[in-house]
């Protein structure tokens, strides 16, 4: 459909969105139709929830990522790319419980110093109201 208005090169990805968005300028005096395909050329967002879904039945193994690729309409390297990110930061699920004990130490002394800088400021105050 497009092919007439012009001829299609492979382009590097920085270059991508702002072609796309210049053939939106070209065709937006052209027919409804024209502008849906166009729209349609965005880039599509996933919710982490959706991701994790994806991610988990990738795991499994029980399908090929091909079968999963068409079964959620995506790219079988997009689930291999989400697959290898989640396995990378996997172990950081469990090192939660070691910073919670750090960040309430951490918690902790500031609330120390803050009561010792209230004193202070108290008794400097007193020591000037008595002379």
């Amino acid at each position: 459909m497009l092919s007439k208005y012009f001829t299609f090169y492979k382009i590097s990805d920085r270059l991508s969105p702002l072609i796309e968005a210049f053939s939106l300028i070209i065709f937006m005096e052209g027919s409804i139709a024209e502008r849906r395909y166009i729209a349609q050329m965005t880039r599509r967002k996933f919710t982490t929830k959706f991701k994790t879904e994806v991610v988990l039945e990738a795991l499994k193994e029980r399908q090929s990522l091909a079968d999963i690729a068409r079964k959620y309409e995506i790219y079988p390297t997009q689930i291999s790319g989400w697959k290898r990110h989640f396995l990378s930061v996997a172990e950081t699920v469990f090192e939660k419980e070691k910073l919670d004990g750090q960040n309430n130490t951490g918690h902790r002394s500031d609330q120390l110093l803050k009561t010792i800088v209230q004193l202070r400021t108290e008794n400097d105050f007193l020591k000037n109201a008595l002379r």
